[in-house]
């Protein structure tokens, strides 16, 4: 018979200056904040955990996103029989797939051939994010080709100018990368979805945990749309120009 794990957490070497900074907000404003993720010492090390995955996985769904969409737009583009036809017909396969069932069948195909910890958990929650949106982007790119094509007959576009010409759906489906990144809690992988929804499951609050979780998501989306509009009007301002 094995004793009982312990469920009580060890403060952290921070935990005087939060418990003090609960009790000013209750007495100076009234709100009954509670930092369990703060005040814990293994909590502490999984929140900061979580934040540092998440980044990892923005940072990663959007770089696939970019990644796959060349590459779906030189499959286009080949001056192949079947390599075009293939990859229009996988462009319109991840188009009309939900991403939580992409998830779900890559996790599967993952944990078939790889021991599924959060290395793989992250690699597989980045690559289907890119993929997905990729395709996206990627057909965008393609559209945009074929508009420079017709107004330059006979001529291949480069790929600057075809991006120039894609900017703003290209950038909106990489913002749409970072804002899908949660849904990778669907398969575990240990984003800050995921470690406050453990760290919840111990501690009685809830409402300030999700609370910072929801800041932390549109402060994240917020950057990556800034970002995006400025290089949106970096191509723009260059296309025109040219």
């Amino acid at each position: 018979m094995l004793q009982p794990v312990p469920d009580i957490d060890r403060p952290s070497s921070i935990a005087p200056y939060v418990r003090a900074f609960e009790a000013w907000a209750e007495q100076t404003l009234g709100l009954g904040i509670s930092l369990p993720m703060l005040t814990g010492s293994h909590a502490l090390a999984l929140f900061g955990e979580g934040i540092r995955n998440t980044l990892i996985l923005v940072a990663g769904s959007i770089g696939a996103t970019f990644g796959f969409a060349l590459l779906f737009l030189r499959g286009v583009r080949a001056h192949s029989i079947w390599l075009p036809f293939a990859t229009r017909s996988l462009v319109n396969l991840l188009q009309s797939s939900p991403v939580v069932l992409l998830l779900i069948l890559a996790y599967y195909l993952a944990t078939a051939v790889l021991n599924f910890d959060a290395a793989v958990a992250l690699s597989t929650a980045i690559a289907v994010l890119g993929l997905s949106n990729g395709a996206n982007a990627g057909s965008a790119m393609a559209d945009a080709a074929e508009t420079l094509i017709q107004e330059s007959p006979g001529t291949a576009p480069p790929t600057i100018a075809v991006l120039r010409r894609s900017a703003t759906q290209v950038t909106g489906f990489a913002v749409n990368a970072a804002r899908g990144s949660a849904l990778a809690s669907f398969i575990g992988t240990p984003e800050l979805l995921t470690a406050l929804t453990d760290i919840a499951s111990v501690s009685s609050e809830r409402k300030t945990t999700y609370a910072i979780l929801l800041l932390f998501y549109v402060g994240i989306v917020g950057v990556v749309v800034w970002i995006s509009g400025a290089l949106v009007r970096r191509f723009g301002t260059a296309e025109a120009g040219a």
